[in-house]
């Protein structure tokens, strides 16, 4: 009986480790109208952008792990640039910003549902830095969110990933 209990709180610990705080966190941010999962608190960054459309203001939060990075912006878009381009082209454009920052290359860009929105999946590897990722892209109004995990720990990384990724959700209004 003495090897069963121990088992049963062997689970119970393991279980406790995987879904409790401490290795799990919600992040909100109020201002960008999300909450995510990450494995600790980000850093904000924030940067305005002068266009021919108008002012762009940025705010990126960023956490990084040893092997892992973890992202979530949200760009206020100027009116005018949701009216004259459809939003599956304003997602194909910051796809295509995101690997040309980051020096990524395309594995696959896949539509997503979001909140009964459609959205895109971007698959990416860095091939320099044995990095492996994802990056989901979604237009709400005139706010472009960005969500970016990446690794360098092969499955067990991508693993946290998803997890990153699937956890994030709009905030009610």
């Amino acid at each position: 009986m003495g090897t069963l209990r121990f088992f049963v709180l062997l689970l119970s610990v393991l279980f406790l480790n995987l879904f409790l705080p401490g290795n799990a966190r919600s992040f909100s941010s109020a201002e960008g109208g999300f909450t995510v999962w990450m494995p600790g608190r980000p850093t904000l960054e924030r940067i305005d952008h002068k266009s021919l459309v108008g002012n762009v203001k940025e705010n990126t939060f960023t956490l990084k792990t040893k092997t892992e990075e973890f992202d979530v912006s949200f760009t206020e878009l100027p009116g005018v640039a949701t009216t004259f381009e459809s939003n599956k082209a304003l997602l194909t454009k910051a796809k295509d910003g995101f690997l040309k920052d980051s020096g990524a290359k395309e594995l696959g860009f896949d539509k997503i549902p979001f909140e009964g929105k459609e959205g895109r999946e971007l698959s990416f590897q860095i091939a320099s830095t044995d990095t492996q990722g994802k990056a989901r892209f979604f237009l709400i109004d005139n706010i472009l969110y960005a969500v970016v995990g990446s690794t360098t720990n092969g499955q067990k990384g991508m693993a946290l990933i998803d997890r990153f990724l699937n956890s994030f959700k709009l905030l009610p209004h």
